[in-house]
């Protein structure tokens, strides 16, 4: 798990990154969330109700922005897992697709190249992070990230996209417009970091035979 750390005073966020061989173990890991429970007691930020929800996704909406341009900075060659193999992002599949190959690395790359998506410049991501993936210590304020299993390598024209396109990063509570406004404003903001997207791009893929 990732922890993202800030301080009440202001000053500047710490990272705590993790190198290859880390993620690895905890990427195999990934599917026990009750390790992530154990190591970190906190809630996640969906749980929090609209009470807490409104000062801590305020504060921690800029951070998960901030985590996304820090993973960013590690490459990959291919579109897909660390491991090399396929990568469980069914967004950047053509409507319900279930073909074996359907993930495979190379069919990611005929997709995302069909979506006009820069594919010179693959960066790593973690493809769901909704707010029942994000996880505070309110006492704290230390944020941390489950379901490593969803992480990998992608265009970096993804990292904005998916924050605009996907409703399982909506909160489970409000109405319409209130229930995405977590997404929206990560997304808001990643523009502002320099991201750009391809949601015309994806729907005209999605809509094409």
């Amino acid at each position: 798990m990732l922890l993202y750390s800030f301080s009440k005073t202001g000053s500047s966020p710490m990272v705590l990154t993790l190198t290859f061989r880390v993620y690895s173990t905890i990427l195999r890991l990934a599917h026990d969330t009750s390790l992530s429970s154990r190591e970190f007691p906190a809630s996640s930020l969906t749980r929090l109700g609209p009470t807490w929800m409104r000062p801590f996704g305020s504060i921690m909406l800029p951070k998960v922005a901030d985590v996304c341009d820090c993973l960013a900075t590690w490459k990959g060659d291919i579109i897909g897992g660390v491991d090399g193999h396929q990568l469980l992002e069914r967004y950047l599949v053509k409507g319900n697709s279930k073909t074996a190959d359907a993930l495979s690395p190379q069919q990611l790359l005929k997709n995302c190249t069909e979506m006009a998506m820069d594919v010179s410049t693959l960066v790593f991501y973690h493809c769901d992070l909704g707010p029942t993936n994000l996880l505070v210590d309110v006492s704290t304020g230390s944020l941390g990230i489950i379901d490593w299993e969803l992480a990998g390598y992608v265009p970096v024209d993804w990292v904005r996209t998916k924050f605009r396109l996907s409703a399982g990063m909506d909160f489970n509570h409000g109405m319409g417009e209130a229930k995405r406004d977590w997404r929206r404003r990560v997304a808001q903001r990643l523009e502002k970091m320099g991201y750009g997207d391809v949601v015309d791009a994806w729907w005209k893929f999605q809509d094409s035979k």
